[in-house]
This record gives C-alpha cells, structure tokens and sequence, in this order.
C-alpha cells in the first residue's frame, strides 16, 4: 500500500537549505529498502521560513503512527521551529485516464 508522511515545518531566521543538508539528508541513508520509496523536501514559493517533508512509502500496512524517521525528522526539528504531521493514503486516480477522456463527465 502507497502512503505518504508530511512534516510541514516553519523555523524563523534558520537558513532552511543548511537544515537540509545539515539534519535531514543524513537521516535517510539508512531507510533504503525499508519501505521507503523517496523523499522530497518543498519548500513554499513565497515564505522562506517554510518546508515540507514528504516521505513516501510503499509498504503492507499503513503506519497509524509516526514511523521511526519521521520521528527522528521531527525530533531534530522542532528544536528549531513548529511542526505539522499528518499521513495520507494514496487513492487509486490516474490523472492520465482524465486527459486520455477516460472518466466520463458528471
């Protein structure tokens, strides 16, 4: 089952790409072939104070609590600002089927 954890984080005056480098790259290396699918870190378009940490997963079950690195993420992190974590599901919805005019209308 495909599922996503996302650490939304927000840290004042923080140079937000050291961070990166710094907490969260080192973090991942040892969750290869755990489950874990890939991360990728946004960072929001007008306020540089702001990321948000996607960890995709592909595993049996979905976690109904944090995993041991999102944890970790989040224990790292909010020393240095506030955090927001949630899960999400993945659905089954192929955006190609929408242009291919697979899906009928309403």
């Amino acid at each position: 089952m495909k599922w996503l954890e996302m650490i939304k984080f927000r840290t004042s005056g923080q140079n937000l790409e050291n961070m990166v480098d710094k907490f969260i790259k080192p973090l991942t290396k040892d969750y290869e072939g755990a489950g874990l699918i890939s991360m990728q870190v946004y960072s929001h378009a007008t306020l540089n104070t702001d990321l948000s940490i996607h960890l995709y997963w592909d595993t049996v079950n979905v976690s109904q609590q944090k995993t041991l690195l999102s944890s970790c993420l989040i224990n790292v992190l909010e020393e240095f600002g506030l955090i927001h974590y949630t899960i999400w599901i993945a659905q089954k919805f192929n955006f190609e089927s929408i242009k291919q005019g697979d899906l009928k209308n309403g």
